[in-house]
């Protein structure tokens, strides 16, 4: 006989009522917390739910302490646990929860000016601060970096991504005003950087971008931060037909590195639109376009390519500081434009190092702090990992 707490628990033909939420007897089934349905060293599921020739029945449901026990009707008997905090964290009645990873803030030079954004120093910066506010503000700026604890601290994301140059692959790539480098990339040139997404001419996932600064002695040549979000978001307010023209309107993008004889080439539109029509990925790079469109395509392009080009000009949108030695700028390459202005080379020396990190690799750190799921805390690996992980400082 079925055996409920009548007070608390509600049960129904294919669900149960838990605090006024619903969840559906076959979805607890497929999360059963415990080892035999789900992997302790993986937190990966095991129970095959499609094995059920029938939908999931409780034989009884009850609460102990702060935990729900449901014994199924299975031959063998089965019996789940949840933590009630779980199941109200994890209910979908009648959405699911939001997003458990942080949310974006938009800015302008406005917002920062009312809002400075916060410099760490590499000495004593707390690992969880600046991650976060590279995920919600797009970037963050650590001083003091040491240029031999470089490729140590950005481990601290994620595995550094390798590019080829030069014939061979290196981790980090110099920008200096050389004709060694300026065959491959205007920003080796001490002309104006005008702000821009990086690797757009490749078909590869979203990263977070590094600029290192070695050496900054010249005049000029400070650096641009935009928000590409916010500016996509205040164009698609303020001109809704030309946001329409750059997220429809596929862009040929080419990048030769000369020289390692390389052609990078893709085509993406400018602003990129998820499926609940949300920005989610800026592409624009001015000096790697190549406009290869059919013929009445190409006033409508020119057309918002010229306003959006006038509002990456606008102050407004601009943040503007001068990079020093030991700085290490890290932002999300989807989201942010970067650029510089230009600066004199017979005034000194200036030399960046660049570097990239999957973006994957920040939000699934991220994903660790703010998801709470008893399985995921209790996996063995993670244990393992966290207690041999040693930080740099």
């Amino acid at each position: 006989m079925l055996s409920t707490t009548p007070s608390s628990i509600n049960l129904q033909d294919s669900f149960l009522v838990l605090e006024n939420k619903r969840f559906h007897y076959i979805w607890l089934r497929h999360h059963c917390l415990c080892s035999q349905c789900c992997d302790p060293w993986s937190g990966q599921k095991i129970y095959d739910i499609s094995a059920c020739t029938d939908l999931p029945k409780p034989l009884s449901a009850t609460l102990k302490g702060e935990n729900l026990i449901i014994d199924w009707q299975e031959d063998p008997p089965h019996q789940s646990v949840f933590p009630i905090s779980w199941l109200l964290k994890h209910a979908y009645d009648p959405e699911p929860n939001p997003n458990f990873e942080p949310e974006y803030i938009l800015w302008d030079t406005d917002w920062l000016r009312a809002h400075p954004p916060q410099q760490h120093d590499f000495s004593n910066c707390n690992r969880e601060t600046w991650m976060n506010q590279l995920y919600v503000l797009g970037f963050t700026l650590i001083k003091n970096v040491p240029h031999e604890a470089l490729e140590s601290f950005l481990t601290l994301i994620g595995p550094i991504r390798e590019y080829a140059r030069d014939g061979k692959f290196s981790i980090l790539k110099s920008v200096r005003p050389s004709s060694e480098y300026a065959c491959s990339d205007l920003g080796s040139l001490s002309n104006e950087l005008i702000p821009h997404n990086d690797i757009v001419s490749c078909d590869a996932s979203p990263i977070v971008g590094a600029l290192y600064c070695v050496e900054n002695t010249t005049s000029g040549g400070e650096s641009i931060l935009i928000d590409g979000f916010k500016m996509a978001e205040d164009l698609r307010r303020e001109e809704p037909e030309h946001f329409s023209a750059l997220t429809e309107i596929l862009v040929d993008y080419w990048h030769y590195f000369d020289c390692g004889s390389y052609l990078m080439r893709s085509k993406k539109p400018l602003i990129q639109l998820n499926r609940q029509d949300e920005v989610v990925s800026i592409y624009y790079s001015y000096k790697n376009m190549n406009i290869n469109l059919p013929f009445d395509q190409i006033q409508r392009f020119y057309e918002a390519l010229s306003v959006f080009m006038g509002y990456v000009r606008s102050q407004k949108y601009q943040y503007n500081f001068r990079i020093q030695a030991g700085d290490c700028l890290l932002f999300n390459n989807s989201r942010m434009l970067h650029g510089r202005k230009s600066f004199d080379p017979s005034t000194g020396f200036r030399y960046l190092e660049t570097a990239a990190v999957e973006w994957d690799y920040l939000r699934s750190l991220l994903n660790l702090k703010y998801l709470q799921h008893p399985a995921i805390e209790a996996l063995s690996i993670l244990n393992t990992h966290r207690s041999g992980v040693q930080y740099s400082y």
